[in-house]
Formats: structure tokens, sequence, C-alpha cells
């Protein structure tokens, strides 16, 4: 059964138990988001997976993180936060989406001994850290900007506010275009659900977040990830491309890609059964080959 907890800390997270779990998954969400954007995806896990989601610092109901843009203070924090709810498991999994695959993948780096295997959910890779870095790049590139406004968008106004908004179904896909793909529409009590604990204005951790991203060096981290690392992207999702997964690639020997048809940007809002399949499949990759 599903369960939200909070820590003494203020960390805010959901957890769903297996009585004798062969796998543990840690979910990291991404920015102007929430731990609630994976409750579709834990709700279809199989028995014998355990899981954990959280609210990252400056996210839902979670402590805001140290004021420092370096990304690599975030991560730390995050990680400093996250480990006593890791569940008990033989072999424990991190799977972060968009930003959250960066902050995932530091906090790999930082401490391999965290998880076996890293699955990184339709990244924010090397091409967009340009716009990261440099913000007006962003604006001559509609493919970002859209998506970046979107995202910013999103986390400047209450979540009940966003919600109501996108209760109607049109405009919810034109605004979610980028998320949802040409996959089926998202349910609005689910888009309800995971909006609840949005942060709106006057909280700018979101934008805080993105600041701190401009930090990033993506090719210094992934040069010292040493745990096995797989990509699950949405065929539509507009930001990891070819050049992206090539490079990454050529940095991690044993990566894994799969692709979700339909799919954008944000699967786990309407795609989550797809989304899960496509996880397991790449934890049993990696246990095949040996990596884990």
């Amino acid at each position: 059964m599903l369960q939200f907890k909070s820590l003494p800390s203020g960390l805010r997270y959901w957890e769903k138990l297996s009585a004798e779990p062969t796998v543990a998954i840690i979910f990291i969400h991404g920015v102007g988001t929430s731990c609630d954007y994976w409750l579709e995806v834990a709700h279809a896990l199989p028995d014998g997976v355990s899981a954990v989601g959280f609210d990252l610092p400056g996210s839902g109901k979670s402590p805001d993180p140290p004021k420092d843009d370096d990304f690599r203070i975030l991560a730390s924090f995050s990680l400093k936060l996250m480990k006593p709810i890791v569940p008990r498991a033989p072999q424990v999994v991190i799977v972060g989406h968009s930003l959250g695959s960066l902050i995932a993948s530091q906090m790999v780096r930082q401490d391999p001994s965290v998880a076996s295997l890293l699955i990184l959910v339709d990244p924010v890779l090397f091409r967009a850290e340009g716009v990261l870095t440099h913000l007006t790049e962003s604006i001559r590139n509609p493919r970002y900007l859209t998506l970046v406004l979107s995202q910013l968008g999103g986390a400047m106004l209450p979540g009940p506010w966003t919600s109501h908004i996108l209760r109607n179904s049109a405009i919810r896909k034109i605004a979610l275009a980028h998320q949802m793909g040409n996959g089926p529409d998202v349910d609005p009590s689910t888009l309800r659900r995971c909006l609840s604990h949005t942060r709106g204005w006057p909280s700018f951790s979101p934008i805080a977040v993105v600041r701190a991203a401009r930090t990033v060096r993506m090719r210094e981290i992934f040069s010292h990830v040493t745990v096995p690392v797989a990509v699950v992207k949405g065929e539509r999702d507009p930001l990891t491309n070819e050049a992206d997964l090539a490079e990454l690639s050529s940095m991690c020997e044993t990566l894994s890609v799969s692709v979700i048809p339909h799919a954008g940007h944000s699967p786990m809002l309407n795609l989550p059964k797809e989304l899960i399949t496509h996880i397991l499949a790449a934890i049993e990759r990696a246990a095949q080959n040996g990596d884990v």
C-alpha cells in the first residue's frame, strides 16, 4: 500500500513497500513538479518492487535547498535528505526525470553506493546544456523555449489555479503538448493531484533550480558515473535527441536506450504503465548483462 510520510527534516515522500522486494526504485521528479508526478507509475508497479518518491528540496512540501547556485550543493543536499528513506532491497535503482535526471546523475557520481543502476527518463542532456548555460539561446530555439515556458509557467501559478486553467481538454492538449506527445489525454484528476503540491508564486524555487542547473557540466558528471546507465525516452520528447544519445553512449559503455511510442516529455502523466514496463525492462537487461 502506498503511504505518504514526512521526516523531521521536513522531507515529504511516499513509499510503496513490498514484503520481499527484489528491487527498490527511487523516483526523482523534475523542476517545478513534485513526487506526486510519479504516483500513477507507483500504482502500476508489480509485486516484488519497493519504491519511494520524494519532493526535491524547494519543491512540494520539502524544505528549501541551501541558497547556493552550485548544482553540486543541491544534489548533495538532496542525497543527504534522501538516504534515510531508501528501501532495503538486493538491488536499488535511481530513476530521474528531466532536470531530475541530472540531480540523480550527480547523486550517483557523489556516492556510487546509493544505487546499482541509473535510469534517465527524457533527460536534459548535452544539447540543452547550452540553453541552461546561456538562457538567451532558448529564445532562438523554439523547441526549448516552449517547453521551458510551459514548465516555468506551471511552476509560477499555484497548483489549484493551474489545474483549473487546464480543466478544459482543448487548453490542456495545447498547453501540455510537449508533455503528452500524441499519446492519450491525461486524466484531469491525475493532473489535479500532481499539481496539488506544486509551489506557485511567490516561491521561486523552480527558478532557483534552473539557475543552479546553469553550473552543470554534464560531460564531467557522466565521465565519472561508474554505475550502468539506461535511458527511457518518449518518441515525441523534444529534448533528448540522437546526437545526445550518441555522445552519452560514448561515455557510458553499457548504455541502453528504449523509446516509448507516442510519448512526450512526461510519460508518467498519460502513459504510466508503458513507462514502468520500459523501466523494468531496463532493470532486467542490466541484470542479464551482469551489469548489476
